[in-house]
């Protein structure tokens, strides 16, 4: 399997983290500039400034205006909490499994970061690059150090470290997911009601065979199962429940694209030869892929694709899609505040939050005025 190597910013950002998590670089150490991080790294501006405003992001270092970058005192904080000092500000760590300047994720990050931001509390974010063994690491060491982590988990491989966490009274709080294995509080979307509105769309289309297509590393995650479920629950109430078509992907995430690419034309070939018309992606950054992929096969019109998450870059792609709407800024409002009155060993009442989705078509005649209005602006779609 061949790794996918790192952005350049990436690099930059696991040096700087590196140093400061060590304490090489102490609280209130002011960094280089850009410039001479650009220098330093043999790369552009944009690259140091990009990677500077995500270790902002992280909580690792702060900006003042017309002086530069400094380290911030949440890795002091962090390390005298390992020590046994320190008792405030609050220390929050959020782990998710992508960067989360991707997609829809950093809206509710934003929203996890204001709401503690005005409750005294430090928020780190930190990436474990769907690799179970980084995420493992992740929560066992964070669990030393901070008062509550908010976990986006990749699958429930890790339940047993949770487990274990939720026995020590650890306060964690997961997104996007729930463990049929562990009972820990959490804030996800509907995925099933999400899953039986596009597949019910479909079919009031007149589409008959549907595919649904998820990646095998994520097929047994709660999301992927609902999704499934609710297209499942479609079919059935319409008459075609001998009509259950599933792909799962091969690829894993930070591995060679061109094998995503590869399994995606097998798919799209396989559903030319069976007819299927419209295939339902269990996400919107894969599903944009497969619908231009369909459009170098020239087989566009053949077939309709569905995605998941109502990412930003839809408004403004060409691709027409129908997706679902996952609330993040509520998404990200309600995690911090279940994981702020666990904290605070205050009653949280159902600890299962699940907030509605709505359908979204981009298809409509409504797409071309987001279209038209973007290549007014030269944004490229």
């Amino acid at each position: 399997m061949s790794v996918k190597p790192k952005w350049l910013y990436e690099k930059v950002v696991d040096y700087y983290e590196s140093k400061i998590l060590s304490g090489e670089h102490s609280s209130g150490e002011k960094l280089p500039t850009e410039a001479s991080i650009a220098e330093k790294f043999d790369v552009s501006l944009i690259t140091a400034k990009k990677a500077l405003a995500i270790l902002v992001q992280k909580g690792y270092i702060y900006k003042v205006r017309g002086s530069g970058s400094y380290v911030s005192d949440f890795c002091e904080q962090l390390n005298g909490r390992a020590a046994g000092f320190g008792p405030s500000p609050k220390l929050i760590a959020v782990i998710l499994p992508f960067n989360p300047f991707e997609g829809g994720m950093m809206q509710c990050v934003k929203s996890i970061s204001d709401y503690f931001g005005v409750k005294d509390c430090f928020v780190s974010v930190h990436n474990s690059d769907f690799d179970h063994e980084k995420e493992a690491k992740l929560l066992t060491e964070l669990s030393k150090k901070v008062d509550g982590i908010i976990l986006y988990p990749i699958s429930e491989k890790n339940d047993d470290i949770l487990y274990m966490l939720s026995i020590k009274n650890h306060n964690i709080v997961v997104i996007d997911k729930y463990f049929s294995s562990v009972t820990l509080p959490g804030v996800t979307s509907d995925s099933r009601l999400g899953g039986e509105l596009i597949t019910n769309e479909f079919i009031k289309r007149g589409h008959k065979k549907i595919m649904y297509c998820a990646l095998d590393i994520v097929k047994n995650a709660s999301t992927s199962i609902d999704r499934y479920l609710g297209y499942c629950k479609a079919l059935v109430e319409n008459g075609l429940e001998n009509e259950t078509n599933v792909w799962l992907l091969k690829w894993v995430y930070n591995t060679d694209e061109n094998l995503l690419n590869n399994d995606l034309i097998e798919m799209i070939s396989e559903c030319i030869r069976e007819d299927i018309t419209a295939i339902f992606v269990f996400n919107d950054v894969i599903a944009l892929r497969t619908a231009n992929i369909l459009k170098h096969m020239g087989a566009s019109e053949k077939i309709e694709i569905a995605g998941f998450d109502n990412i930003p870059e839809l408004k403004y792609n060409s691709c027409n899609l129908i997706t679902i709407e996952q609330d993040f800024i509520e998404m990200g409002r309600v995690a911090a505040e279940l994981l702020h009155n666990l904290i605070n060993n205050r009653d949280i009442g159902d600890p299962q939050k699940i907030l509605p989705v709505k359908l979204i078509d981009y298809t409509n005649e409504e797409k071309n005025i987001f279209i038209d209005n973007a290549e007014n602006e030269g944004i490229c779609v």
